[in-house]
C-alpha cells in the first residue's frame, strides 16, 4: 500500500521541479524564502523578548525560546537550496 504525500511536500516538489526549469521562477521563489526566513527572525526576537519580559514565562522562555528559531532557520536552509537550484539552472540554460 502507497502512503500518500502530504499536500506542502508535493508543492515543495513542484517549486523545485519549476525552478530546474525556469530560473525566474526559482528567483522568485528562493526571495519568498529569504523575506519569510528575515520577518519571522524579527517575529522571533521580539516574542522571545515579550516571553522573558513577563514573569510567569521567563522561565519558560529561557528554557524553550531557542524553538522559536527553528521556522527562520528552515526558511533560510529552503532559500539556500532554491538559490543553489537557480544558479545552477542558469549555468546550464545560459551555455
Amino acid at each position: 500500500m502507497a502512503s500518500r504525500r502530504s499536500t506542502i511536500e508535493e508543492l515543495f516538489n513542484v517549486f523545485y521541479e519549476l525552478a530546474s526549469f525556469f530560473w525566474p521562477i526559482g528567483l522568485i521563489i528562493s526571495s519568498f524564502f529569504g523575506l519569510g526566513s528575515i520577518l519571522t527572525l524579527e517575529w522571533s526576537i521580539n516574542r522571545n523578548n515579550e516571553l522573558i519580559m513577563h514573569p510567569s514565562l521567563a522561565t519558560l522562555a529561557k528554557s524553550v525560546g531557542w524553538t522559536l528559531y527553528l521556522i527562520p532557520i528552515f526558511l533560510a536552509i529552503f532559500c539556500i537550496i532554491f538559490v543553489i537550484r537557480t544558479i545552477a539552472t542558469l549555468q546550464r540554460n545560459s551555455y
